[in-house]
This record gives structure tokens, C-alpha cells and sequence, in this order.
């Protein structure tokens, strides 16, 4: 029996790739609420496919590079 899975963020069914921590893949995301002395609290997961956790990631990747690049064009100042 195969098992398939639904993309929380674009609706399509698609096969896990990560079982059991062995691929160490991201494969979802977990939205937490954050309170006033910073314990988050999991406020909802999203299961992910492969081409959307892919360019999740690669939106992170490019607001933290533009967020170091501000820091050290701060830094020289």
C-alpha cells in the first residue's frame, strides 16, 4: 500500500520524502504564536511538497541574505 499526502500550501497529493528523521528534509512548516516572554506555542503545522518547501526555503534564504547584507552595510558606518 502506498501512502500519499496533500500539500497544505498548494493542494497536491504527493509521495512523503522524509520517514522517520532519515532524510533529515524539511518537510513542513510549524506556525507558532509567540508570547510576551518568547515561548512559542504551535499554533498550526502545514505539511509541504517537496516544490513548495523548496521555494520556502528559498524565500528564507533571500530575506536572511538581504537581512546581513543590511547589518553590514550598517556595521560600516
Amino acid at each position: 500500500m502506498s501512502i500519499a499526502k496533500k500539500c497544505d500550501v498548494c493542494g497536491k497529493l504527493y509521495k512523503p520524502y522524509t520517514i522517520k528523521h532519515k532524510n533529515k528534509e524539511i518537510n513542513g512548516i510549524v506556525l507558532a504564536e509567540i508570547d510576551s516572554s518568547q515561548v512559542p506555542f504551535v499554533s498550526e503545522t502545514l505539511d509541504c511538497c517537496f516544490d513548495c518547501m523548496k521555494e520556502i526555503l528559498k524565500m528564507i534564504e533571500v530575506r536572511n541574505a538581504k537581512k546581513n547584507k543590511t547589518e553590514e552595510e550598517l556595521s560600516d558606518d
